[in-house]
């Protein structure tokens, strides 16, 4: 959390997540898998990053 403006960033944070939760929730209705990456966990480890979602796509295959 910022130390500036906090109420402001807190409410665009909150904001963020339930606008995301509710798309993921709607492409989830709309028969597709959501899988959300990162960007800070790209920068920290890419190859575990893309090993974790070819993962979970070929989990996805085989379902």
């Amino acid at each position: 959390m910022p130390k500036s403006r906090t109420e402001f960033w807190s409410d665009k944070f909150t904001k963020t997540v339930e606008r995301d939760n509710h798309q993921q929730e709607e492409l989830n209705d709309l028969g597709w898998n959501v899988i959300i990456v990162w960007e800070c966990e790209l920068k920290k480890d890419a190859d575990a990053v893309l090993k974790s979602v070819a993962n979970k796509l070929a989990a996805g295959l085989t379902s």
